[in-house]
């Protein structure tokens, strides 16, 4: 029986190429790169969306709200035995006024919503990833508008904030920002497709031992 694993996220998981401006190919984005390190004894889905957050209506960008969308997102692919949750920094752009420990308490909403979601074949269990930090030239790239200032600083908090909420509701966690990824040098956020492969082999090695 395949183990079937749903990575739920926004732009990195969708595998927006920043460099390119537009998108990885399958095999080239973490999680078919997941799929093909795991082989045949795993099934490994995507949910990604730009813009998307854990649990913020965006006022400016419409149906970003992750806690909105995750049951659904489930069903589609139930049954799961794993759920994979890499969001944060969009919850911790500057219009929202939120700090990382808010938006790791909206993280950990959207799990528990998963918990209760009837989609799982028999264990229910998330895996709670910290996104890569933004890089600190940010404020001067392509992006640097759409979050705003002080998200540097907030996204290097952010997974000292995810790990203490994961610990404390019994899932795992995994600190990608720890990688040393490169990052794009056109916006600073999101991953080249070097980091599409580091951060995938982290993760396989990380399911293989957990």
């Amino acid at each position: 029986m395949k183990t079937r694993i749903l990575i739920f996220g926004d732009s990195n998981t969708y595998g927006f190429d920043a460099d390119g401006c537009g998108r990885f190919p399958r095999d080239k984005r973490f999680s078919g790169v997941l799929q093909a390190l795991l082989g045949d004894g795993a099934e490994v889905f995507e949910a990604g969306l730009p813009g998307r957050t854990a649990d913020f209506e965006d006022p400016i960008a419409v149906g970003m709200r992750g806690t909105a969308v995750i049951e659904g997102r489930m069903l589609q692919y139930a049954p799961l035995d794993l759920l994979v949750i890499m969001l944060g920094v969009n919850d911790i752009k500057e219009r929202f006024r939120a700090t990382a420990a808010m938006a790791a308490e909206g993280v950990g909403r959207l799990a528990s919503l998963a918990v209760s979601t009837p989609a799982w074949r028999d264990d229910k269990r998330i895996l709670i990833i910290a996104p890569p930090a933004v890089s600190e030239n940010y404020g001067s790239l392509g992006m640097a508008y759409e979050l705003g200032h002080g998200c540097f600083e907030r996204s290097h908090e952010l997974p000292a904030a995810l790990r203490a909420m994961a610990e404390a509701n019994g899932y795992g966690f995994f600190d990608a920002s720890s990688l040393g990824m490169e990052l794009s040098r056109a916006d600073g956020i999101h991953m080249t497709e070097s980091d599409h492969k580091l951060l995938a082999a982290a993760l396989a090695d990380y399911l293989g031992n957990n």
